[in-house]
């Protein structure tokens, strides 16, 4: 469901909460900007899920599960508009959103290493591998191999089972054109592919103190890198 889908259910539901009287479609298109089909067609659902009671041809009211449901909607609203914020920010290519991504980053990612350390198996050993391989044989043929760079640093989230700091990171990271243009400042692509491989190793060897300084330092790199490219940008536009 779409934010959009869920903030008009939840005038729905929210108009119907505070009237508690029996009301339609006709009703409800008067209070809200909405065309009355549509609000019919929401209103049909939405007893069909339990959340409203129909009183012969009165109208509807809404039930207890309702009531119950509306708050939850109000959460998912305000967490939906936090996400879409995120990404706003992750798509902004300026030098100082950029870096405020890979500070947020490096806090977020420190933390998902060291659990993914004491939890990690050796399946997902075996498959982190074979991102590294894919990623390996990419820049081999010129490529950027940031798919896969993308695949390593939200498997290694996954792995350490915390949804929140995986969601966050997977936020930031999915736009792709913004995660792209790390990859194309770094200008650095075989050097992150032998990070990624060091960064491996002290994680199969369960060495969570070398994985958390590695991983940190992967990611303070690209940080200077990003710092060294506008900078050089800017010395090209002034002359």
């Amino acid at each position: 469901m779409n934010l959009n889908e869920k903030k008009l259910r939840y005038e729905i539901l929210s108009e119907m909460s505070q009237n508690r009287v029996p009301m339609g479609a006709s009703m409800l298109a008067l209070i809200i900007d909405t065309s009355q089909a549509t609000i019919g067609r929401q209103l049909q659902q939405l007893e069909f899920e339990g959340y409203l009671m129909k009183h012969s041809n009165k109208g509807r009211t809404i039930t207890e599960e309702g009531l119950e449901y509306l708050k939850g909607l109000k959460n998912d609203i305000e967490s939906d508009k936090k996400a879409q914020a995120l990404i706003a920010v992750s798509r902004d290519e300026s030098e100082e959103r950029l870096l405020d991504v890979l500070r947020t980053r490096k806090v977020i990612e420190k933390e998902t290493i060291k659990c993914a350390v004491e939890k990690i198996t050796d399946d997902e050993i075996e498959f982190l591998k074979s991102l590294i391989n894919e990623q390996e044989l990419k820049v081999l043929q010129g490529m950027l191999g940031e798919e896969e760079d993308y695949k390593f640093h939200c498997e290694i989230a996954r792995i350490c089972g915390n949804k929140v700091l995986e969601e966050i990171l997977v936020l930031i990271l999915s736009q792709r054109n913004s995660y792209s243009k790390f990859s194309i400042i770094r200008n650095r692509v075989k050097h992150t592919v032998i990070n990624h491989k060091l960064i491996l190793e002290a994680i199969e060897d369960r060495d969570t103190e070398k994985a958390e300084k590695l991983m940190v330092e992967h990611l303070e790199q690209t940080i200077k890198d990003v710092e060294d490219y506008f900078k050089e940008n800017s010395s090209k536009k002034v002359k």
